[in-house]
């Protein structure tokens, strides 16, 4: 029989496959990382254009929030279960393969969009080629590295949102700039069809469970209902799950929305805002998820509520942070407590989506970061760039420019709820991490 057909019909596919080796498992990670940042450049891209779609196409910031949060998160949630079950199942590196070769084209082909029909039509299809990449990719990754180095090495994966983060800022900033918003689109959208090339002829599929102390690669799937009823009698997961919703409500709406506030209320234009806030935004949040990662992983040899305690304290001090960022006047100024405020909330990366992978069993971890992802999007990506928008709308008559100001302290104050989730789920933490590891 056939690896593919094994894959297929058998409950221990991966049996016949050897261990990979830290060489694959540091190439895997490095591919896998830079795939990621992919997905961040190509649904962060339209950020930085923002304000010229909506004066191209003659749109208010209800609608552009709309569109650049619930059309993406639309397909991307729905679609991000079932394939996470499929990921449980078989083939993870052909997932994200197809995944990426789908949301590259997608990207590129929203610069050629008319009206805003199109341009949801667009996005709603990025989203469902994203929604192939961060659950498998995650669920590999927890396969090459045990536990105990399970949170750097995550924490290594998410750097891959920053440099995506950087790349979208700044490519798309200084395109924008000179060519325009839609040829951003196709630059930002060429370097994934190439990439996946790369992925599907260098990458391997790990044996699942591999980095476990025993083989549970002989364990079957288990139904949907029974996995279910596990991920949800965790406790420290359930708060995990809603904290990160509350948590990313926060980091989308500053996410998509710092750029609109430079340049309205600082009055920077499209190139600066990609090359400086690009800038900061890659180096510090490369900085804060590596520091947060390798600082977790020390002490949670010693403690696993590290492992939810360091995001909580990193929440709580940004608190006060991102006040400052939106009020300070000087721009000089604003740009340090930016950097501040980006590192620290960076952090949560590697110690949270290990907690995803640690707390569930084994063939449960796609479903789990899945479920973690569905929420995120939903309450950080679709309602959030809707809610800032509206609120900026609502504030424009009062404010002017500066309406954007004050929508952003929203998304503040569902941070600090989120830090204080996370502070709660150390609770349980520890004995959740007992239940997972049982047969």
């Amino acid at each position: 029989m056939t690896a593919t057909s094994a894959d297929k019909v058998s409950p221990t596919p991966d049996l016949a496959r050897p261990p990979v080796s830290r060489a694959q498992a540091g190439w895997a990670l490095a591919v896998l990382t830079a795939i990621i940042s992919m997905n961040y450049l190509d649904r962060n891209v339209i950020s930085i254009l923002l304000d010229s779609i909506k004066k191209d196409l003659q749109l208010s910031d209800t609608v552009m929030g709309l569109v650049t949060g619930f059309s993406f998160a639309l397909m991307y949630s729905i679609l991000g279960i079932p394939i996470a079950r499929l990921a449980d199942r078989g083939n993870r590196r052909v997932i994200i393969t197809l995944g990426l070769l789908g949301w590259s084209a997608m990207t590129m082909l929203s610069g050629v969009a008319r009206n805003v029909y199109q341009l949801a039509v667009a996005r709603l299809l990025v989203g469902i080629g994203e929604s192939c990449d961060m659950a498998p990719s995650v669920s590999m990754i927890s396969d090459y590295y045990p536990k105990e180095a399970r949170a750097r090495a995550l924490s290594i994966l998410t750097t891959g949102a920053y440099i995506g983060s950087f790349l979208g800022l700044f490519v798309g900033g200084v395109v924008n700039q000179y060519y325009g918003w839609r040829i951003s689109f196709a630059v930002a959208g060429t370097p994934g069809i190439l990439l996946a090339i790369v992925l599907f002829l260098s990458v391997r599929e790990p044996l699942r469970g591999a980095a476990e102390l025993r083989p549970p690669t002989a364990e079957r799937l288990p139904s949907l209902g029974v996995t279910l009823r596990f991920l949800f009698t965790q406790k420290s997961l359930v708060l995990v799950l809603v904290g990160a919703a509350l948590m990313y409500f926060n980091i989308y709406a500053f996410a998509f929305w710092t750029a609109p506030f430079l340049g309205r209320v600082h009055h920077l234009t499209s190139a600066q805002i990609g090359s400086i806030s690009g800038t900061i935004t890659g180096l510090c949040g490369i900085g804060g998820a590596l520091f947060g990662g390798f600082l977790v992983e020390r002490l949670a040899k010693r403690d696993n509520r590290w492992l939810l305690g360091i995001p909580a304290i990193a929440w709580i001090v940004a608190t006060p942070i991102e006040f400052f960022v939106l009020f300070e006047p000087d721009t000089g100024i604003m740009w340090i407590g930016l950097a501040v405020m980006i590192f620290i909330t960076t952090m949560y990366a590697g110690p949270i989506w290990s907690v995803t992978q640690t707390v569930a069993k084994v063939r449960m971890r796609s479903l789990a970061f899945s479920i973690f992802v569905f929420l995120n999007n939903i309450f950080g990506l679709a309602v959030s760039n809707f809610v800032v928008g509206r609120a900026s709308d609502y504030f424009k008559p009062e404010y002017g420019n500066d309406s954007i100001r004050y929508a952003l302290v929203i998304p503040v104050f569902v941070g600090l709820a989120a830090a204080l989730l996370f502070a709660w789920g150390t609770r349980y933490i520890r004995e959740d991490i007992r239940a997972a590891e049982e047969p």
